[in-house]
C-alpha cells in the first residue's frame, strides 16, 4: 500500500519533468534559425544558433559543426542538430558561442573519400561544397559579432572527414578542430603541426575503421603537433555520444585561440 501511494505521488513529478525536458529541447531547437546560402549556383540550408548578447561590444567564438552522412538532405531538418550541435547549445551558460550547422546535399559529401580504400589523398582543388563552407563562414563573420581568433570546427563520420579536409586546406583559419570517427590525407599532416586537434574514435568502429584516426594522430605526434587522441574502448561508430559528453572537451576547445 505504501509503495502504491508513493508511486501515485511520484508519477506526476516524473511526467512534469519529462514534459519540462521536452519543452526545453524544443526551445533550444527553435533557437537554430533555418537559413539558406548560395555559392556558385549551389544553394544549401543551414542552421544558425546565436548566443544571447548582453553587451553591444561583445564578440563570441564560432563552432562550425559538420554532420554525418545519414543527415544529408535539402530541407534543413532539425535532424542535423541531433549528434553534436545541441550539445554546444546546451552549454551556452558556460560557453556562449555561435553554432553554424550546414546541411550537405544528399548527392554530395563534405569530403570525397572512399572509406573502403583505407587511404585518401587530398585533390589539388577543393570541391564546391568545401568552397561553400568557407564562403558561408566569411559571410557569417562579416554580419555577426564573431571572435575570429576563436573559430572552431567539429564533425562526425563524414563530417569528421570534412573536418580534416577543411583544416588541411585552411590551416590558419581555425583555432582548433575536433574530428570524430573520421579520416584524412596522412601525407598532408605537416600543414597542421601548429593546430590544436582533439581526435575521437571508437576502437570497435566497423563503419570507419579506427586506423584512419590512428595513422593521422601518429603522424602528427611525430611532428610534435599539439594533438590529443581519445580512443574509446568497446565503442562502435557512435563515438560522438561519449565524445560530446566529455566535459573536458569544452574547456579545452574554448580555451584555444589563434595568436
Amino acid at each position: 500500500m505504501l509503495t502504491k501511494r508513493l508511486l501515485i505521488r511520484i508519477l506526476p513529478l516524473l511526467v512534469l519533468a519529462s514534459v519540462s525536458f521536452s519543452l526545453y529541447a524544443q526551445q533550444e531547437n527553435s533557437r537554430f534559425a533555418l537559413r539558406f546560402f548560395e555559392h556558385r549556383g549551389l544553394t544549401i540550408p543551414y542552421r544558425l544558433f546565436e548566443p544571447k548578447i548582453h553587451s553591444p561590444n561583445a564578440t563570441f567564438p564560432l563552432v562550425l559543426y559538420l554532420h554525418g552522412a545519414g543527415e544529408r538532405g535539402n530541407d534543413g531538418s532539425e535532424i542535423i542538430l541531433k549528434n553534436g550541435a545541441l550539445d554546444f547549445a546546451n552549454r551556452q551558460s558556460q560557453y556562449p558561442c555561435y553554432i553554424v550547422v550546414p546541411q550537405c546535399p544528399k548527392e554530395m559529401k563534405w569530403s570525397p573519400y572512399q572509406k573502403e580504400l583505407g587511404t585518401y589523398r587530398l585533390s589539388d582543388t577543393a570541391s564546391i561544397i568545401q568552397e561553400l563552407i568557407i564562403a558561408l563562414l566569411d559571410s557569417i563573420q562579416t554580419k555577426y559579432a564573431v571572435d575570429t581568433s576563436r573559430v572552431y570546427v567539429a564533425g562526425i563520420s563524414m563530417g569528421g572527414f570534412g573536418t580534416w579536409e577543411l583544416v588541411m586546406r585552411h590551416p590558419s583559419r581555425f583555432a582548433a578542430a575536433v574530428p570524430i570517427c573520421g579520416g584524412g590525407d596522412v601525407t598532408k599532416v605537416h600543414r597542421l603541426k601548429h593546430l590544436p586537434i582533439w581526435v575521437f574514435h571508437g576502437s570497435n568502429d566497423q563503419v570507419i575503421k579506427v586506423q584512419w584516426s590512428r595513422s593521422l594522430v601518429d603522424s602528427l605526434k611525430a611532428l610534435g603537433a599539439p594533438v590529443r587522441y581519445t580512443e574509446l574502448p568497446n565503442v562502435g561508430h557512435n563515438a560522438w555520444t561519449p565524445a560530446f559528453a566529455t566535459d573536458e572537451l569544452y574547456a579545452w576547445l574554448f580555451s584555444q585561440k589563434k595568436p
